[in-house]
């Protein structure tokens, strides 16, 4: 059974898990249970980042272990094709720093290989080279939403429901008919 000590009560009373109201970690309205909390922002638990170890990687360590889930760090993995597809049922989402690239053609067309790989993942692009976030999808072929680093915790939540609600469109792109399609 799982569940939690409660430092707060005598002799450190074990409290059953579905008794243990948490409040929100942003302080949105009412508390909610953990389980709750977790289901909405990492219910698999995995994400992948492809980037160097700094401020930007702790931020994200931090904020997605707040939420629930893990990040795995791809160049520590030897991040291939294969192992990422063996990874995809678990994965929530992608995160890709810009210095996971020495210029921008290889960082398009990393991220191009990992849309192909994996498109039902999001995938957000991290950099500090944009002039804003963009949570649009004129970038639909590369990514699903572009953050601006550094960042704040709430510009990332808000990252990751963009996120999924834009993946959402372009895996709808790939299955709808192709324009060269309709004339042929």
């Amino acid at each position: 059974m799982f569940g939690y000590v409660d430092s707060r009560a005598e002799n450190n009373a074990f409290v059953p898990a579905s008794q243990v109201q948490r409040p929100s970690m942003f302080g949105w309205g009412r508390s909610r249970s953990r389980s709750v909390f977790i289901s909405t922002f990492c219910p698999r638990g995995k994400t992948v980042f492809f980037g160097r170890r700094g401020y930007v990687s702790d931020c994200m360590d931090e904020w997605i272990g707040l939420m629930g889930g893990s990040v795995t760090y791809a160049e520590e993995a030897g991040a291939g094709e294969d192992w990422l597809r063996r990874l995809a049922p678990r994965l929530d989402f992608i995160l890709v720093d810009e210095s996971a690239a020495e210029d921008i053609r290889q960082l398009v067309e990393h991220c191009l290989f990992l849309r192909r790989a994996l498109p039902e993942v999001p995938l957000l692009l991290l950099s500090p080279s944009v002039k804003g976030d963009d949570f649009g999808t004129e970038r639909m072929a590369i990514c699903d939403v572009t953050l601006r680093t550094p960042l704040s915790q709430a510009a990332f939540v808000r990252a990751l429901r963009m996120a999924r609600s834009n993946n959402r469109r372009y895996v709808g792109s790939l299955a709808a008919p192709q324009p060269s399609a309709l004339r042929a």
